[in-house]
Protein backbone atom coordinates (compact mmCIF):
# COMPACT_ATOMS: atom_id res chain seq x y z
CA UNK A 1 0.00 0.00 0.00
CA UNK A 2 1.21 3.25 -0.96
CA UNK A 3 0.16 6.64 0.14
CA UNK A 4 0.96 10.12 -2.02
CA UNK A 5 2.11 12.47 0.39
CA UNK A 6 -0.36 15.51 -0.64
CA UNK A 7 -3.64 13.42 0.67
CA UNK A 8 -6.81 14.92 -0.25
CA UNK A 9 -9.27 15.14 2.92
CA UNK A 10 -12.36 15.93 4.06
CA UNK A 11 -12.36 18.66 6.77
CA UNK A 12 -13.81 16.41 10.06
CA UNK A 13 -11.47 13.45 8.74
CA UNK A 14 -7.96 16.00 8.53
CA UNK A 15 -8.72 16.86 12.09
CA UNK A 16 -8.37 12.86 12.76
CA UNK A 17 -5.82 12.55 10.26
CA UNK A 18 -3.02 10.93 12.20
CA UNK A 19 -5.83 8.32 14.11
CA UNK A 20 -7.25 7.57 10.20
CA UNK A 21 -3.80 6.68 8.62
CA UNK A 22 -2.70 4.50 11.72
CA UNK A 23 -6.13 2.58 11.96
CA UNK A 24 -5.77 1.89 7.62
CA UNK A 25 -2.21 1.06 7.99
CA UNK A 26 -3.06 -1.50 11.29
CA UNK A 27 -6.44 -2.61 9.46
CA UNK A 28 -8.45 -1.17 12.34
CA UNK A 29 -12.43 -1.08 11.64
CA UNK A 30 -12.91 2.69 11.09
CA UNK A 31 -16.49 3.43 10.56
CA UNK A 32 -17.57 5.98 7.87
CA UNK A 33 -14.56 6.48 6.70
CA UNK A 34 -14.09 6.52 2.79
CA UNK A 35 -10.86 5.75 1.12
CA UNK A 36 -9.75 7.33 -2.30
CA UNK A 37 -7.39 5.00 -4.62
CA UNK A 38 -5.83 4.86 -8.03
CA UNK A 39 -8.66 2.87 -9.89
CA UNK A 40 -8.32 -0.91 -9.94
CA UNK A 41 -10.02 -1.17 -13.15
CA UNK A 42 -8.62 1.01 -16.47
CA UNK A 43 -11.87 1.99 -17.20
CA UNK A 44 -12.51 4.15 -14.18
CA UNK A 45 -11.13 7.70 -13.10
CA UNK A 46 -10.69 6.80 -9.37
CA UNK A 47 -11.97 4.05 -6.87
CA UNK A 48 -13.80 5.49 -3.43
CA UNK A 49 -14.38 2.42 -0.96
CA UNK A 50 -15.24 2.04 3.01
CA UNK A 51 -12.28 1.75 4.53
CA UNK A 52 -13.04 -1.36 6.40
CA UNK A 53 -12.46 -3.13 2.83
CA UNK A 54 -8.57 -2.31 3.36
CA UNK A 55 -9.04 -5.37 5.60
CA UNK A 56 -10.12 -7.78 2.80
CA UNK A 57 -7.20 -10.04 1.67
CA UNK A 58 -7.92 -8.76 -1.76
CA UNK A 59 -6.37 -4.82 -0.65
CA UNK A 60 -4.15 -6.12 1.81
CA UNK A 61 -1.97 -8.04 -0.79
CA UNK A 62 -2.18 -5.30 -3.42
CA UNK A 63 1.09 -3.49 -3.06
CA UNK A 64 0.39 -0.81 -5.78
CA UNK A 65 -2.29 0.20 -4.14
CA UNK A 66 -2.61 3.98 -3.89
CA UNK A 67 -3.83 5.93 -1.44
CA UNK A 68 -5.16 9.74 -2.18
CA UNK A 69 -6.97 10.60 0.25
CA UNK A 70 -10.00 9.90 2.10
CA UNK A 71 -12.96 11.53 4.13
CA UNK A 72 -15.58 10.74 7.11
CA UNK A 73 -19.14 10.49 5.54
CA UNK A 74 -20.31 10.80 2.48
CA UNK A 75 -20.95 14.28 2.17
CA UNK A 76 -17.35 14.71 2.84
CA UNK A 77 -16.52 12.26 -0.37
CA UNK A 78 -18.38 14.70 -2.39
CA UNK A 79 -16.45 18.08 -1.10
CA UNK A 80 -13.40 15.69 -1.73
CA UNK A 81 -14.30 14.89 -5.07
CA UNK A 82 -15.28 18.42 -5.77
CA UNK A 83 -11.85 19.62 -4.96
CA UNK A 84 -10.04 16.73 -6.99
CA UNK A 85 -12.40 17.60 -10.11
CA UNK A 86 -11.35 21.12 -9.31
CA UNK A 87 -7.82 20.90 -9.13
CA UNK A 88 -7.44 18.99 -12.57
CA UNK A 89 -9.36 21.28 -14.54
CA UNK A 90 -7.03 23.74 -13.04
CA UNK A 91 -3.90 21.44 -13.89
CA UNK A 92 -5.16 20.15 -17.46
CA UNK A 93 -8.26 21.53 -18.48
CA UNK A 94 -10.72 18.81 -18.32
CA UNK A 95 -11.80 16.57 -15.37
CA UNK A 96 -9.96 13.72 -16.52
CA UNK A 97 -9.00 12.76 -12.94
CA UNK A 98 -7.16 9.68 -13.94
CA UNK A 99 -4.66 11.89 -16.14
CA UNK A 100 -4.77 14.54 -13.31
CA UNK A 101 -3.06 12.03 -10.95
CA UNK A 102 -0.95 10.34 -12.86
CA UNK A 103 0.51 13.82 -13.48
CA UNK A 104 0.63 14.64 -9.59
CA UNK A 105 2.35 11.79 -8.56
CA UNK A 106 5.06 11.65 -11.89
CA UNK A 107 5.93 15.13 -11.67
CA UNK A 108 6.12 15.57 -7.51
CA UNK A 109 7.45 11.63 -7.03
CA UNK A 110 4.55 11.93 -4.08
CA UNK A 111 4.31 8.35 -2.43
CA UNK A 112 5.37 7.68 0.45
CA UNK A 113 5.15 3.34 1.44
Amino acid sequence: MRWIKQLYMGESAERKKDRIIRGIRESRILLDVYVFTLPENPEDQLDIIPSNWLRQSHYKNREELTIIGFARGWEEVECVLLALVADAMKALGTPDLRSYLKLLLTEKEDVDD
